[in-house]
């Protein structure tokens, strides 16, 4: 058993409190003999954790033994030994420790399992095979903290540390020599601040029995006797105390005077047999500096891009205003950070803007760490690692700037975050051109025929660029999709960027809606799907495919102005007839519309670019749409430019005017019927 074990046990009941029956536990030897309770002591007793699912109380318990340091083990082999071996023992608890009805079930509490040995720990030396003393100040090893070996930091010739001659504790002539292995004189000062508590921690505490900590007095000689007087005027915590060897020595400077001197420490380290494993001890020496100054922490977020449109370590993230303060003495500065995925450090990089945008200062090195703090007014990071899938999404990486002085010491810290989003929406700058859509967000897509001439077109096409701002994306990256726009599988017609939509004549019918969507593809970027493109649907709208006689193009009988004729000229044309009368109607004398663009008005007989062709007529009255009273020659009208109305066989006069609407049918370019509707009168013989 070392100086001081821990056993689990499990006692009835569960809500036993063993804490406070600590003098009445006790070890029991199988046969009965307790004299080994006058070596061990039942020291303390904690409820175990180690069921961590398990109801709040258990009945476990972890019972620690002591062995006090001044016990003599000598007749203590005797009880836990004999010629077949080790003697198993018990942890019992009297009977009488409770009053309570069930106090006599409580009495050995664990089986006969316990071995117990013990015997004196051998001491420990620094010598050439072994240094035997390590230790560690806030996690830093001796080993990297600055010490006095020959030479101190100004020049001053100081001692040699020591080590044991021989390797074990000697009283003779020459017991110790020098130590070149433990010369730290090219390490950096340990950084401590004023009024800051640091922390020294043994690392071997299982092989030694206790240190101390004290002033490295005998390497004081810098101006001697002046640096010694200096130091021992100082205030100091937790110094010239002992410690047990796993206990952590809590240190302290407190006095404000000693900011900015070096002073110097030594650990020494004593054996269970009170010799000193390292003839000196071990030094390590502080730079003491003023408290550190915080700034407020700055949290920034990237918005990640397609790769192949700007790189990921090339992306800044959105600048945070921010009001830091000067620093006075800054020498250098340390930038540490969150790792990425791959275990690259640091994750990302800060910069410091001016008012005017220019970098005075960045984690990377650029500008300068002596830079005047006052002056920045920005922050933004940029991510280090060219690969945005090593950054997890949404994720926040922290980052710490600890800017130092000349002798390391901190003199102010921010805390800076980095957080990837995923874009939500398009790249900026992306749009429909104004009034591309409809009030109602219908976009009327007015293909272009590959022939004009009707009926022969076979497709239409309509260049994106006329629809679309792209902005600063790449145009490889936009994808438009029109649903149900072709035959075959898929049945969607997919455009990129500023291309080509071409649609077969079947589909342009100036009333069908097709479901369309604009996708951004963002590339890899997002960790939820490594291997697949992150896209954004950035707009949705329905299109209608047209031509230029769809709901925007009207016609009507021609006016003067239409013909060029005076206001008081008279018309070529009338829009009436007589029953039993023959009337003449020219195509000439009816004008087409456009409230889309006017570049499409056009009389009938020569519609826009032959685009439009008339195959049929006929003059309806409006109560019936009936054609009651005329017929058109000639039928078809195929190539036609006029026709004539003559009296219908069959039919009588009327006995009043009929209200009548001339009806033509033609084809468009797409082979579509296009209805064309004007008024006229049938007046009475």
């Amino acid at each position: 058993m070392a100086t001081e074990s821990t056993i689990e046990v499990k006692v009835t009941p569960v809500n036993a409190d063993v804490s406070k029956m600590l003098d009445k536990i006790y070890l029991i030897r199988r046969d009965g003999n307790n004299e080994v309770n006058t070596f061990l002591k039942a020291v303390k007793a904690e409820r175990s954790t180690a069921l961590r699912a398990a109801p709040a109380v258990t009945g476990l318990w972890n019972i620690t033994f002591q062995m006090p340091a001044d016990a003599d083990i000598s007749d203590l082999g005797d009880l836990v030994v004999d010629t077949n071996g080790s003697l198993l023992f018990a942890i019992a608890i009297e009977n009488t420790v409770d009053a309570a009805a069930d106090a006599a079930s409580r009495y050995v509490v664990s089986d006969f399992g316990i071995n117990i040995s013990a015997g004196n720990v051998l001491p420990i030396y620094n010598d050439d095979d072994s240094p035997n003393v390590a230790f560690t100040v806030n996690n830093t090893s001796y080993a990297s903290i600055k010490n006095r070996y020959l030479l101190s930091e100004t020049g001053t010739t100081t001692p040699a540390d020591k080590k044991w001659n021989g390797g074990s504790w000697n009283t003779t002539a020459t017991p110790t020599v020098a130590d070149p292995a433990d010369d730290r004189t090219a390490q950096p000062f340990f950084a401590a601040e004023v009024g800051k508590t640091f922390t020294v921690k043994l690392d071997n505490a299982d092989d030694v029995f206790a240190y101390y900590v004290v002033l490295d007095k005998d390497w004081a000689l810098e101006s001697a006797p002046s640096e010694w007087n200096a130091w021992s005027a100082y205030s100091f915590e937790g110094l010239n105390q002992v410690y047990a060897a796993e206990e952590v020595a809590n240190l302290k400077v407190v006095s404000t005077s000693a900011v900015g001197d070096i002073v110097g420490f030594r650990v020494v380290v004593v054996n269970y047999d009170g010799t000193l494993v390292d003839p000196d001890g071990k030094s390590f020496y502080v730079a003491v500096g003023p408290q550190s100054s915080s700034w407020n922490a700055v949290n920034t977020v990237v918005t990640a891009l397609n790769p192949n449109e700007l790189a990921a370590n090339a992306t800044q993230s959105a600048k945070v205003d921010v009001t830091l303060s000067a620093v006075t003495g800054a020498n250098n500065f340390t930038w540490t950070t969150d790792a990425a995925q791959n275990a690259v450090t640091p994750a990302f990089h800060a910069y410091f803007l001016d008012a005017n945008n220019n970098i005075l200062f960045g984690t990377d090195g650029t500008g300068a760490v002596t830079a005047n703090f006052a002056n920045v007014k920005k922050i933004y990071t940029v991510a280090t690692v060219n690969n945005w899938l090593q950054y997890t999404d949404n994720k926040v990486y922290n980052g710490t700037l600890t800017i130092n002085n000349s002798l390391g010491n901190a003199l102010c810290t921010l805390n800076v975050t980095f957080k990837k989003v995923l874009p939500t929406g398009a790249p900026a700058g992306f749009s429909v051109k104004t009034n591309q859509l409809a009030e109602d967000g219908t976009y009327y897509s007015y293909l272009e025929p590959n022939v004009w001439a009707a009926p022969t077109a076979t497709q239409g096409t309509m260049g994106l660029d006329q629809v679309f701002n792209f902005g600063t994306g790449l145009l490889t990256n936009y994808q438009t999709i029109f649903a149900n726009s072709k035959t075959g599988t898929p049945t969607s017609v997919t455009v990129v960027g500023d291309g080509d939509l071409i649609v077969a004549k079947s589909f342009i019918d100036n009333t069908t809606t097709h479901a369309t969507s604009v996708v951004y593809n963002y590339g890899l970027i997002s960790t939820a799907t490594p291997t697949a493109d992150y896209k954004v649907t950035i707009l949705g709208f329905p299109t209608v495919y047209s031509n230029i006689y769809n709901h925007t193009y009207s016609w009507r009988w021609a006016t003067r102005a239409d013909l060029g004729l005076a206001s008081t000229a008279p018309l070529p044309y009338s829009t009436s007839i007589e029953y039993g009368a023959i009337g003449t109607v020219d195509l000439a004398h009816i004008f087409g519309v456009s409230t889309r663009d006017s570049k499409y008005n056009a009389f009938l007989s020569a519609p826009y670019l032959a685009s439009l062709q008339v195959v049929s007529a006929k003059l309806v009255s409006n109560a019936n749409n009936l054609d009651e009273y005329f017929v058109v020659t000639p039928d078809p009208l195929t190539g036609a430019t006029t026709f004539t109305l003559t009296e219908k066989s069959g039919s009588t006069n009327p006995t009043a005017d009929v209200a009548s609407t001339l009806v033509l049918t033609a084809k468009d370019m797409y082979n579509n019927d296009v209805t064309i509707r004007l008024s006229m009168t049938v007046t009475k013989r």
